[in-house]
């Protein structure tokens, strides 16, 4: 089983129809069909087996996922290597990632502490060095052609990478 970890928030989007999709996506080159995702673009969590809190917590935030772009072992793969990058760094702990999952059911991401003025987030003790394959997931050729196809436009791979550390109440 493949799925996609495209999660393209709609929240401060406005609301588009769109016709028939058609894209040649992932490894098998066979042209997929989107517009029964995206027509209206809502979420579409429900189409998802995972589990329902999780499903929940997406569909309260307004992600959308794809299926089948990206092999859920590279996902697994590329957030075990970002999950041992911030145990290696102290960013994260064995703590902080049970306590998410009791709280909510499930781990909703690699959790990291509250950062401030008072208590900063400490500087990287281990290069904080992000694989290629690890990047693929994340942003590779399939990726992009999906946020191409249903955004329009040019999509750029930047060379940097953000770290949402904030609840998702916060601002």
């Amino acid at each position: 089983n493949s799925f996609c970890t495209l999660l393209a928030t709609m929240r401060r989007s406005r609301r588009l129809f769109y016709g028939p999709l058609g894209i040649v996506a992932g490894t098998s080159r066979a042209p997929l069909d989107f517009s029964q995702f995206v027509e209206p673009m809502i979420p579409s969590n429900d189409l998802i087996r995972h589990p329902a809190r999780l499903r929940e917590r997406l569909d309260q935030d307004g992600y959308l996922y794809f299926s089948r772009i990206v092999s859920r072992e590279q996902v697994v793969g590329a957030a075990t290597e970002l999950e041992n990058l911030m145990l290696a760094n102290r960013w994260t702990t064995e703590e902080l990632q049970r306590a998410e999952a009791e709280r909510h059911g499930v781990c909703w991401g690699i959790p990291a502490p509250v950062v401030s003025p008072e208590n900063p987030l400490p500087r990287p003790t281990v290069p904080f060095k992000i694989s290629e394959q690890a990047r693929d997931a994340f942003c590779g050729a399939s990726v992009m052609a999906v946020v191409r196809t249903v955004f329009g436009g040019p999509v750029q791979r930047l060379p940097h990478y953000t770290l949402e550390l904030s609840y998702p109440e916060e601002e």
